[in-house]
Order: structure tokens, then C-alpha cells, then sequence
């Protein structure tokens, strides 16, 4: 494995290697770019969430809908042969109590291991998701998971979903319901991948465990702020969402809510997930062959 080159401003973490680069925000707490072949992969993150754009079930607010980063704490450690590097982030939220704590280790061949543990105070009763959103170039449209579907699918929702190889469009992840709201969601997740038709370079992850994912072309912030289908914004990225887990449907529009075991309650359950983010090349690696040396 490549050794690393590390230097750090005041603002910023900059990890060099033998064909990438990132460059991570010490006062934010996330990956401000990284470029594989001087190719743009990943805009912006991980950064968490904890919230997703509330379907027509979703009838309540949760404490955590609109939490924000207030303060980021980091710190790094570079290996003793140089050829990984640990950054720590320890942000705290807008909710009293509440912290995230994010770890990412970038090896010199670069791969990301990514480790999200969320730390709730009383106050915080429950939440629609937790996880994080990985922002990338618009052009990133094929997806490829092993998962439940095709069809998105919910914890209480899956039924007629198997697990196996699905592929689809970030496109047509997007389900165009009259009031925009949470859509495109996969779980079980193993791993998901996304290629573009203009790059060489992809972007797989690598799931420990059973995870929950989704990518579109619009935020949750875009999809909560939009009344109708014509008010949602021009879309200019790809949002990949990579989850512990996100609550059930239910049907509180129409009957019962949410069933307790398919809600993501404050109970003393451990919020800690982990997943790795490997770039390959589309033309000549398989993803799949990647995927069994991260399991």
C-alpha cells in the first residue's frame, strides 16, 4: 500500500496519494473535496442526518428534524509507516446533549473507512433516520446494489422485495408524488455503487452489516421546502445517502401509525454504523471483487 503525504492549515486536512486527493474541513467536520485522477468523486461529506423529507405518514415533528452542526471538534493521527491517516470529528448538534462522533481512515490506496456513532440526550425521544449524505457530481446516475427490491423498500415495507443484484437511474429513484417527500429508499443494503457515463473513476460502498441507502438528485432540504412537484429546484448534484436505519411507513395519513419495532425510539439501542467508500475504475476492477475484501 502507497505511503500518504499529510499537511494541515488552520481551516484544513489535506491527504495526498498516488492518485487522489482530499482535502477534509476542521471546522466543519466532513470531506470538502477528493479527487481521484484529478477527477472530482465526491463534493461534499459524509455529513450526517437525522431527519428525511416526511412522507404523508409522517404526521409528527421530531426533535432532531432540524438540527444543525453547531460546533466541530477534530483532530488527526497519521500511522507509523504512513500509510493511513485517522481523523476524528466530534460534532456537536443544535440539540442540547447531542453529539456525533465521526471517524475516517484513509488508507494510501484510498479507500475511506467511515465510523458514525450518535450520542442522544433525553430530550430526544426519537428519530425518522439516522445517517449520512455523501454529495457527488450530478453526472452520477447508474446504480448498482445488492439489497431488498427493486422498489424502494422500509423497514415494514418489504414484502415482494428479495434480496439480490438490482440496478436502476438515480433518475428514476425518484418517485414524483404530488407533495415531494422521502423516496428511493433501499435496505438491507450489503453494497451500492454509482457510475457515471462521462468518468472512468466510480464510487462503491461497502456496508459492515445491513445498512439502508438511497441516492437522487435532490436534498431532503429540497424536497421538505417543496410544496409540488414544479416548485422542487434545478438539480445540480447527486445526494448519496448511506443510513443506520430510518423509521417504518406506517400509515398514520389514512389508519395506525408506525408499529413500535419499526421506529427508531431513544431507548438505550446503540446508534453506531460503519461502512468503507471505495473509488475503483469502471472499466477495469469489479465491484464485486472489491466488495468481499471490505465485508
Amino acid at each position: 500500500m502507497p505511503a500518504l503525504c499529510v499537511s494541515e492549515t488552520d481551516s484544513r486536512l489535506t491527504v495526498t496519494g498516488e492518485s487522489f486527493e482530499l482535502v477534509f474541513d476542521m471546522t466543519k467536520g466532513y470531506i470538502e473535496s477528493y479527487t481521484v485522477n484529478g477527477e472530482i468523486l465526491i463534493e461534499k461529506g459524509p455529513v450526517p442526518t437525522f431527519t428525511r423529507a416526511r412522507n404523508s405518514n409522517d404526521t409528527q415533528s421530531l426533535p432532531l428534524d432540524n438540527a444543525t452542526i453547531k460546533t466541530a471538534e477534530a483532530d488527526w493521527k497519521l500511522s507509523g509507516d504512513e500509510r493511513c491517516v485517522t481523523i476524528s470529528s466530534r460534532l456537536g448538534l443544535s440539540a442540547s446533549g447531542c453529539f456525533d462522533s465521526i471517524s475516517l481512515t484513509v488508507y494510501g490506496s484510498g479507500e475511506i473507512h467511515v465510523e458514525n456513532s450518535l450520542e442522544l440526550s433525553d430530550s430526544v425521544d426519537e428519530l425518522y433516520r439516522f445517517g449520512s449524505v455523501i454529495t457527488l457530481p450530478l453526472d452520477y446516475e447508474d446504480i448498482i446494489y445488492y439489497g431488498n427490491g427493486p422498489y424502494d423498500t422500509y423497514c415494514d415495507r418489504l414484502r415482494g422485495s428479495p434480496a439480490a443484484l438490482h440496478s436502476q437511474t438515480v433518475t428514476d429513484s425518484f418517485v414524483p408524488y404530488l407533495n415531494p417527500q422521502d423516496t428511493g429508499n433501499k435496505t438491507g443494503v450489503r453494497y451500492i455503487l454509482l457510475t457515471s457515463q462521462e468518468r472512468d473513476a466510480g464510487i462503491l460502498i461497502a456496508c459492515d452489516g445491513l445498512l439502508e441507502a438511497s441516492a437522487l438528485h435532490y436534498s431532503v432540504k429540497d424536497l421538505q421546502n417543496a410544496s409540488r412537484i414544479y416548485s422542487l429546484p434545478e438539480i445540480k448534484s447527486t445526494y448519496l445517502n448511506i443510513d443506520y436505519g430510518s423509521r417504518g411507513t406506517g400509515g398514520a395519513s389514512c389508519g395506525p401509525a408506525t408499529l413500535d419495532e419499526y421506529r427508531l425510539y431513544n431507548d438505550g439501542r446503540d446508534f453506531s454504523y460503519s461502512y468503507t467508500i471505495i473509488p475503483f475504475d469502471k472499466n477495469s476492477e469489479n465491484a464485486g471483487e472489491l466488495y468481499s475484501q471490505w465485508r
